[in-house]
């Protein structure tokens, strides 16, 4: 029963729930340009060492290789590209008896561990975009200044395509515009 002369109306149950609502953090779209490496992780070291092998030709066929001095084979050879990792990173927190006491339905490992692992997503997705904007690897400027047109994506296009870049089986190409630029293109 309300106390103070309330009615019914003004007693309403309620309960606290048993897991925090932390707010919105930023999508982490740049993570979903590229394929981040994990092999270091939880492991001693700042070094990978990828394998790069060499590609072999084909040479066309000539009275030479049939008759006199043979084919000539080529051999596959393999190198290294080292990656050094400059900047390791981590989110630390400490979990105090006051959390488990004031909310002791709340899992607060959980609760911090999620959000330790939201917070090193945002680093490695800013560090993904800030690579991507200094314009490594393929870049083309679009036509007219500060506005993007269709035009520009069908020459953005032909140029992927002359320079023999395709994306990888199963995948598809990737384009990142800004929303200013992705309403030009959707109203040309």
């Amino acid at each position: 029963m309300p106390t103070g002369g309330g009615t019914f109306r003004d007693w309403a149950p309620h309960m606290v729930w048993q897991d925090v609502l932390e707010g919105f953090r930023k999508p982490t779209v740049f993570r979903e340009a590229v394929t981040v490496d994990q092999r270091l992780a939880g492991r001693e070291g700042t070094t990978l060492v990828i394998p790069k092998a060499t590609q072999l030709s084909a040479t066309a066929i000539t009275q030479d290789t049939e008759t006199g001095t043979g084919y000539s084979s080529s051999d596959k050879t393999l190198s290294s590209v080292v990656i050094n990792i400059g900047n390791e990173i981590y989110c630390a927190t400490k979990l105090s008896d006051y959390l488990s006491e004031d909310q002791p339905n709340i899992d607060w490992v959980r609760t911090h561990i999620r959000n330790m692992g939201a917070a090193v997503a945002e680093y490695e997705d800013g560090a993904i975009r800030d690579v991507l904007l200094a314009g490594y690897g393929a870049a083309r400027k679009a036509n007219t200044t500060n506005s993007l047109e269709h035009n520009d994506l069908v020459d953005s296009i032909a140029i992927i395509k002359t320079s023999h870049l395709f994306p990888e089986a199963g995948s598809e190409f990737l384009l990142l515009v800004h929303p200013a630029q992705a309403a030009d293109i959707v109203k040309d």
